[in-house]
């Protein structure tokens, strides 16, 4: 039987047989270990269209996985789901760097939009740091000579 990370069971005759419970909890390991591959490299490509799926998907695989660990109870786990499992939790530490990494950008890109908004909805009165300035000449080289535009605070025609 082909296990994921092009395992088989068919290993060694002194290593453990592997009881339906491994092979189950090995399985869902697998399952989980493509996922988060497939996420990151979602993450990685920008696509952020199927993120939302692929968050259901996790979940789902996550509660098969906590399921299929309580079905082996006290038994020992074979080789195959150790490594398994050691290959999952390599997987999920490169899932949660490249997450860390989109929440630090999202985070960043939230701050510069909410300085752009308050510095456009305030007048700098209450500001630390000043206003920005028009440029020379009014708001706009076309206003000079004070035009009236209905768009702007206080304009009378």
């Amino acid at each position: 039987m082909a296990l994921p990370g092009g395992a088989d069971d068919s290993g060694p005759a002194d290593a453990l047989p592997m009881s339906p419970a491994a092979h189950t909890a090995l399985a869902v390991a697998g399952r989980l270990e493509a996922l988060l591959r497939e996420e990151i490299t979602l993450l990685r490509g920008a696509s952020v269209d199927t993120l939302k799926q692929m968050n259901h998907r996790k979940s789902q695989c996550l509660l098969e996985l906590s399921r299929a660990a309580r079905a082996l109870g006290d038994e020992p786990a074979p080789p195959a789901l150790e490594q398994g499992l050691d290959r999952l939790k390599q997987v999920v530490a490169d899932n949660q760097d490249t997450l860390s990494t989109h929440i630090v950008a999202v985070r960043d890109i939230a701050g510069l939009i909410a300085e752009v908004m308050q510095a456009h909805e305030s007048d700098g009165t209450y500001a630390d740091r000043p206003a920005p300035r028009p440029p020379l000449g009014g708001e706009h080289a076309a206003d000079a000579g004070g035009a009236y535009r209905p768009d702007q605070k206080g304009a009378t025609p």
